[in-house]
């Protein structure tokens, strides 16, 4: 999990991506993420419900739908923000098959 917390036009964000975990199918893996990614968040005062920004990984085109479609049940309600989601099997550095990037702000 790499987290990097930076300042940007007068705001403190945090920036968490991680690949999931080798061997896990797409959805389960990015259920585990975003599990993972609340636990980081808590840890700076934060929840999913901070979340700006979510951007999916997937290995191809059938990963890619599989962790889109966990992503949209658990980014609902007062979770939702600016998603968008990818295919690139080169993105990866492990033989995961989906990866996240979440950007949230702290509120003012």
């Amino acid at each position: 999990m790499q987290v990097r917390l930076f300042n940007w036009l007068g705001r403190e964000f945090v920036e968490i991506v991680e690949e999931g975990q080798d061997g896990l199918a797409a959805d389960l893996a990015t259920e585990q993420l975003f599990h993972r990614f609340e636990t980081e968040l808590l840890s700076h005062g934060l929840s999913l419900e901070d979340t700006v920004r979510i951007r999916v990984w997937g290995r191809d085109k059938s990963e890619r739908t599989l962790a889109t479609a966990a992503r949209s049940k658990i980014l609902t309600g007062q979770r939702k923000a600016a998603s968008s989601s990818f295919i690139s099997p080169r993105w990866f550095e492990s033989a995961a098959t989906a990866a996240l990037e979440l950007l949230a702000m702290k509120p003012t």
